[in-house]
């Protein structure tokens, strides 16, 4: 069996990259909970690595991504 991880690329975007270098330990810690060599990327479809990512996030003391409704708003005017 082969052994799959994943590998993070970053951008800057609006100085995020400033923002994440001035907490360094935050940082390391984001990379080792998503980068971890035992989280199975090649066996979960997208919501159940989501899933896995929001529990092992939480497990390291981080809030729960609050839920998201899918309803689209319409303008009622007509």
């Amino acid at each position: 069996m082969a052994i799959h991880s994943l590998t993070l690329q970053t951008y800057s975007y609006r100085f995020a990259e400033q923002v994440m270098n001035s907490n360094l330990s935050r940082r390391k810690q984001i990379e080792g909970i998503i980068t971890d060599p035992s989280l199975p990327v090649t066996e979960l479809s997208r919501p159940t690595f989501n899933k896995e990512l929001d529990d092992r996030f939480q497990a390291n003391g981080w809030e729960a991504q609050p839920v998201r409704k899918s309803k689209r708003l319409r303008n009622r005017s007509g």
